[in-house]
């Protein structure tokens, strides 16, 4: 019998001719395709060298287009911040007997949202910005004198240390607080008119932008239902059925952790911030206000807002009267409070709505934080959620695949 030489390939038996035949449709592709696959690699390696050559200008202009874009952008976030709300009052008037509300229920609760809105702009401009503005200024015409005090500190503790390396970085502080205290008093005219219409100028843009951003944000609440249609009959086009299905119920998870956790988030610090601002001032603390404001907003980030605001709060306090026993209270009123956000109000409010343990909530802010500044702080919790859901369902497929 002739003994014919067998090789196994794609896990068949081919006989030699068989095999040699086999290969011969993939060399002629192969051929055929090669003089597209080097054109393609090469279009790709000049695209990365001219990328990484103006590396700067191709910056600066997606600055200039998210700047263009920041009230759009912004309009997006609110709608997602008041989605909540929106849909909580939508399904209130459903439930009515009123067959007009029913039927405008769109429109009352689009109202609704309006009235919220404004009230909270003529809130914050015309009733909370003028007195931080004069807490602020208070605290300006105070800093040669808080300056003077730092350096009498520093003068005292100069005199009881011997360390050479310790009086050095006193010297250090010194210099830098005479500067403070000793500043000039005459004003540039021309720097301070130039001031002066740079901030009308920043005033009246963010006007704009929050007004273009309103109308955004109601046009995304009212036609939520239209955007959500058009994106799946986009993604169907793109992608299998199932895969398209799996991407829409991400979506979805994504839009519901970042909706409630962002909406929860900023009632939870209104209710900070206020509570401060009272404690501060029933406690007769300076600069109240600063500080409701600066512990309210720090609060959005989770793990270090406390201590991020609480910071400078105590400082603002300990240099309006270093000898008074106000910046202590300060602190047994930032742990009575904490107490009372982190046992009663925020699980009341936010509930579980990521499912993110402690050490990942401290990654994911320090990891966010680091890429993304302070707003990758603020949306690390739910990015990471999001993320690891992700992760855990790969890992739950790979694992039923074997």
């Amino acid at each position: 019998m002739v003994n014919n030489k067998k090789r196994v390939y794609g896990m068949k038996i081919f006989e030699e001719e068989q095999y040699a035949n086999s290969l011969e449709p993939f060399i002629d592709t192969f051929h055929e395709q090669l003089p597209r696959q080097i054109i393609f690699i090469a279009l790709v390696v000049v695209l990365i060298i001219f990328f990484f050559l103006n590396l700067g200008n191709i910056g600066n202009f997606l600055k200039q287009i998210f700047d263009i874009l920041i009230p759009i952008i912004l309009g997006w976030v609110l709608s997602l911040i008041v989605s909540p709300f929106y849909d909580k009052i939508i399904m209130i008037i459903s439930k009515s007997n009123n067959k007009t509300l029913q039927k405008h229920s769109k429109l009352f609760a689009t109202a609704i949202i309006i009235i919220l809105v404004v009230l909270l702009i003529v809130l914050f401009g015309f009733i909370i910005m003028p007195h931080l503005y004069t807490s602020i200024s208070n605290f300006a015409s105070k800093t040669s004198e808080y300056a003077r005090t730092i350096r009498n500190i520093i003068n005292d503790i100069k005199d009881k240390t011997s360390s050479g390396v310790t009086k050095r970085i006193l010297d250090a502080l010194l210099y830098l607080f005479s500067r403070l205290s000793d500043a000039p008093s005459n004003i540039d005219i021309a720097k301070s008119l130039d001031k002066i219409f740079s901030g009308f100028y920043t005033s009246v843009k963010t006007i704009l932008n929050i007004f273009i951003a309103s109308v955004v944000m109601i046009y995304a609440l009212n036609m939520k239902e239209s955007f959500d249609k058009e994106i799946k009959r986009v993604l169907h086009a793109l992608f299998r059925k199932d895969i398209a299905k799996k991407i829409i119920v991400e979506l979805k998870f994504a839009k519901g952790v970042f909706s409630g956790y962002l909406f929860g988030m900023i009632l939870d610090s209104f209710f900070v911030g206020i509570a401060f601002f009272v404690g501060a001032k029933i406690l007769g603390m300076p600069y109240s206000l600063i500080i409701g404001f600066l512990m309210g907003s720090t609060n959005l980030i989770p793990f270090f807002g406390p201590v991020i605001g609480g910071v400078p709060s105590f400082l603002l306090i300990l240099l309006d009267d270093p000898l008074s026993f106000k910046p202590y209270e300060f602190i047994i009123l930032l742990i009575v409070i904490q107490q009372v956000e982190g046992n009663i109000i925020g699980p009341k409010i936010l509930g579980d709505k990521t499912g993110v343990g402690s050490f990942w909530v401290l990654f994911s802010i320090l990891l966010f934080g680091g890429l993304f500044g302070v707003v990758g702080m603020v949306i690390a919790v739910p990015l990471w959620a999001i993320i690891t859901r992700l992760f855990n369902q790969y890992i739950d497929y790979r694992l039923n695949k074997s």
